[in-house]
């Protein structure tokens, strides 16, 4: 007989764990389908295990069947963590269950677990007709952090489409700090251009408004200081780690 993977303990009960079948000594990919039909037995324990194996083994198929159990409390953080286990093949089908109430937080956040993977296609969904879709994608590529904009700003320096330059300028304002800076400020013209009229803050002269860039190497800001010490509001600030954040 197959081998038995254990389901979540049952604090409740002395009695041993159900399980699922385990994929392996029969073959992963003749697994599949009968782990995908054990997502629907009544045995919380069975499904779980099930969906854990799945996420083990890989396979595409299960994605949908696994987005499906997300709307299962009782598997959900499994399920989640199934598919970032599947990684980048399950990202554009997690992307369409945004649209759906009963899954889309689970699968926000079983994006995030994916990460960089995940940020193409998420930065694709910023352009979706579903509002939904498009808002919970942006607060996704927001969490996933600089990862998400390094691959914008890699985006606008290779002359893509123009979905990068809508993306940057509403993740500035969600990612904060002089790492940001710097990597949007390593980037193409547009994503430079995005930094004008930005308030940024310096540890001597404090906050200010960028008013110009100059796109040498490293680029330098002009920055309009509101009241720096020795009263010298217009400055030429290198840009360096240790010199501007994004107020």
């Amino acid at each position: 007989p197959p081998l038995l993977r254990p389901g979540p303990p049952d604090e409740d009960s002395a009695a041993p764990r159900a399980a699922a079948p385990d994929a392996r000594p029969i073959g992963d990919a003749r697994a599949v389908e009968p782990l995908i039909w054990a997502l629907g037995d009544g045995d919380e324990q069975v499904r779980y295990a099930a969906t854990w194996a799945l996420g083990e083994i890989g396979d595409t198929r299960a994605v949908e069947p696994l987005i499906r159990a997300l709307g299962d409390e009782q598997v959900r953080h499994a399920a989640m963590e199934a598919l970032a286990k599947i990684g980048w093949a399950a990202a554009e089908p997690l992307i369409r269950a945004l649209g759906d109430e009963r899954v889309r937080h689970a699968a926000m956040e079983a994006l995030v677990k994916i990460g960089q993977a995940a940020v193409w296609p998420l930065i694709q969904a910023l352009g979706d007709e579903d509002e939904r879709v498009r808002h919970a994608a942006m607060e996704v590529l927001a969490k996933i952090g600089l990862a998400a904009v390094e691959s914008l700003v890699k985006d606008d320096r290779e002359g893509s489409t123009g979905v990068a330059k809508v993306a940057v300028e509403p993740l500035i304002r969600v990612l904060e700090g002089r790492d940001l800076i710097n990597l949007v400020a390593s980037g193409g013209p547009a994503a430079l251009k995005l930094l004008l009229g930005k308030r940024v803050v310096h540890p001597s002269y404090g906050r200010g408004v960028i008013e110009k860039i100059y796109r040498e190497q490293p680029p330098a800001f002009v920055v309009r200081f509101e009241n720096p010490p020795d009263g010298k509001k217009l400055r030429v600030v290198p840009l360096k780690a240790d010199t501007l954040e994004l107020e």
